[in-house]
């Protein structure tokens, strides 16, 4: 999971590439998809009690 971390403030650099807007688009998707990737790859190898401690992070009940 902790190797997913460096990858999303590396999409702040993306525009400044010289590459054309399709080829920063696609960079930009990569790097998303290979850090969510990293992500739950990293919390299923943690084991499922991690996984449904990170889903209730963004699962959480409505105030009443």
């Amino acid at each position: 999971m902790a190797s997913s971390l460096p990858l999303w403030p590396a999409l702040l650099g993306v525009p400044f590439l010289p590459l054309s807007l399709a080829a920063q688009g696609a960079v930009a998707t990569g790097i998303v998809v290979v850090a969510e990737v990293a992500f739950w790859g990293g919390a299923a190898l943690a084991g499922p009690e991690a996984a449904r401690r990170m889903r209730s992070w963004w699962r959480r009940r409505p105030a009443r």
